[in-house]
């Protein structure tokens, strides 16, 4: 398995260019991020191919919903789109959710008109298409976010209906995001729900919970959750989303810490 660092929420002040590299001197090769669009894809590729560094995962979509059949085509033109940037970037995971959010993370519409059965039809049709649109070497990977604190009315909040959903599509080009804030923030016991469902997660997310910060400023276990990760066999990325609590190069010390005692 590999470290991801997600430059969304590290180094606010500077820009994403200067994130990369400060990504970089703290050792690492792998980044993530969210939106492509605020990005500049050329800039993105020559600075990466400088420092032998790549993309591990980035969002897909960014507007439409997985729940709402009505919206469907504004998502796939979205991720139409993202499959260009993907294929420059040279990124084979891309993430989607269930529901749009705004800028603030917060969703955009929950569909409460819909039934928990009409959403997940309709997230099952959108994730077929998006399959048939996305090459073969392309990992699709969708999110469960937690409706206890960020995104209250978010369809998708349980890893194990999430799996269900793989599961019912049967393509292995899908996976699951398996957000490890999230479902502490949930509640969830982390060591069992990665002992029963490791063979359908394509990506992991890693904050602690409760702040989001590094591993380190919350109550999770992080070496014992990081380390049955790499026991059951699981090779793909670590993302680290989160919001440094206090420095931010001392958040990225912390973060190699962690993960040279694995």
């Amino acid at each position: 398995m590999e470290p991801v660092i997600c430059i969304e929420m590290i180094y606010p002040n500077d820009d994403f260019l200067t994130r990369i590299d400060k990504v970089y001197q703290h050792g690492f090769k792998n980044i993530e991020f969210w939106g492509w669009r605020d990005k500049d894809v050329d800039a993105f590729k020559q600075k990466l191919t400088e420092k032998g560094m790549k993309v591990a995962n980035f969002s897909a979509q960014r507007v439409g919903n997985l729940v709402d059949k009505e919206s469907h085509q504004i998502l796939f033109d979205d991720f139409k789109d993202a499959l260009v940037a993907a294929e420059e970037l040279n990124a084979k995971t891309l993430m989607v959710l269930t529901n749009e959010l705004d800028q603030d993370g917060f969703v955009v519409n929950p569909f409460d008109n819909l039934s928990y059965e009409e959403k997940k039809e309709n997230t099952i049709v959108a994730l077929k298409k998006m399959l048939e649109m996305a090459p073969n070497d392309l990992t699709i990977v969708v999110e469960s976010l937690n409706t206890v604190k960020d995104h209250m009315g978010y369809f998708l909040y349980d890893i194990d209906e999430a799996v269900k959903l793989v599961k019912e599509i049967g393509d292995k080009r899908l996976k699951v995001l398996f957000d490890l804030y999230h479902q502490g923030m949930m509640g969830d016991d982390l060591i069992d729900l990665i002992e029963r469902n490791i063979d359908y997660v394509g990506y992991f997310h890693v904050a602690d919970f409760p702040g989001r910060g590094e591993p380190g400023t919350g109550k999770g276990d992080w070496k014992t959750i990081l380390s049955k990760i790499k026991q059951k066999g699981y090779t793909g990325g670590i993302g680290f989303e989160y919001q440094p609590a206090g420095d931010d190069d001392k958040s990225l010390v912390a973060i190699r810490s962690l993960w040279d005692s694995l």
